[in-house]
Order: structure tokens, then C-alpha cells, then sequence
């Protein structure tokens, strides 16, 4: 099945995906979401699966925090020629164990199947990183990323830190 040629925008999808996120589900935690994503165009099934993996993520993180304390999630999108990688960083809310299952969700890992890409989440000091790196439009004939680790990843080198990131607004922001 050849891929449609509509190639929207992948900031403003990912921004109506975060508002969602924010309005629904972290407000009423308390919790802060970070957007600091690069404008530009990719194919729909692929600005699908991106959105698809971040309200995964949301919800995960979200089921894990049931009362109202506060913490950040932030979601970076960021790219250099046709190598894309995407990065929800908790902060403050959870904490992930090597030996705990969510690390290596498998249900998150599929809804990030259609990004062909490598999947990787990682353990930080005050949360987990999850980071997905993607090539647009990888072709058949073997072009893909060389292995891709995130063992010795901080914030200043997934999320850019020279950029600040906007703060989505709260439901009592808006009011």
C-alpha cells in the first residue's frame, strides 16, 4: 500500500495531541507538559504513530500517579536532515527500575511499529526517558539507523536545552 502524499505538519499534530493529553489527563494529576518540537512535514502514518506512542506514554504515566502532586512531562521532537528522534521525558512523577515491566512496554513499543525506528526507554534520576529514533520514509533495501543506545543519554543531549520549551496551559490557566 503506497503511502498517501499528504504530509502534514508534525508540530501542530503533536501540539493538538499534547493540549489533549494536558486537558484530559494530566490536570487533574497536577502534572506539567513541556512541548519542544521541531516544525516540518512527515508522511500521516508516521505523524500517526508519533502522536499514537506520546498519548501512550501519557496514559502510562498518568496510571501510574493518581493523586494531584505535581511533575512534568516533556515532549521533544527533534530532527537533523531525515533522522528524527522523539523524546517523552517524565519528571518527578515516576521512577523505573530495570526490573519493573514498564520499561519495556511491549503494547508502546508496537505503537511505535510503523516509525521503523529503534525504541528505548531508560531510567533517569528523577524519572524515565523514552526515546524513539526514526528515519523518514526508510526504504526496503536495508536503510535503517545503525543501533541506537540511550545508556548514556541526559537531557542536554535528547531534549534540546538552548531552545526553551513552551508550557501547555492548564484547564485553571484558561479560565
Amino acid at each position: 500500500m503506497k503511502e498517501s502524499p499528504i504530509r502534514p505538519d508534525v508540530c501542530a499534530h503533536l501540539l493538538k495531541v499534547c493540549e489533549y493529553c494536558q486537558h484530559n489527563l494530566l490536570d487533574s494529576r497536577g502534572i506539567t507538559c513541556l512541548f519542544d518540537v521541531d516544525s516540518g512535514t512527515l508522511p500521516a502514518t508516521q505523524c500517526e504513530a508519533i502522536g499514537d506512542v506520546v498519548k501512550g506514554l501519557m496514559h502510562q504515566i498518568c496510571e501510574s500517579k493518581t493523586e494531584a502532586a505535581g511533575g512534568r512531562i516533556t515532549v521533544a521532537l527533534h530532527h537533523r536532515d531525515d533522522a528524527w528522534m522523539l523524546a517523552v521525558r517524565d519528571q518527578g512523577i515516576r521512577t523505573c527500575e530495570r526490573t519493573q515491566p514498564f520499561c519495556q512496554d511491549r503494547h508502546l513499543q508496537n505503537l511505535a511499529l510503523p516509525l521503523h525506528g529503534t525504541y528505548h526507554t531508560r531510567a533517569m534520576p528523577d524519572g524515565v526517558l523514552t526515546a524513539v529514533a526514526f528515519l523518514v520514509e526508510p526504504q526496503a533495501d536495508g536503510d535503517h539507523l545503525a543501533d541506537w543506545d540511550i545508556s548514556s543519554a541526559t537531557d542536554e543531549n535528547i531534549i534540546k536545552l538552548e531552545a526553551d520549551p513552551i508550557s501547555l496551559p492548564t484547564s485553571r490557566q484558561l479560565s
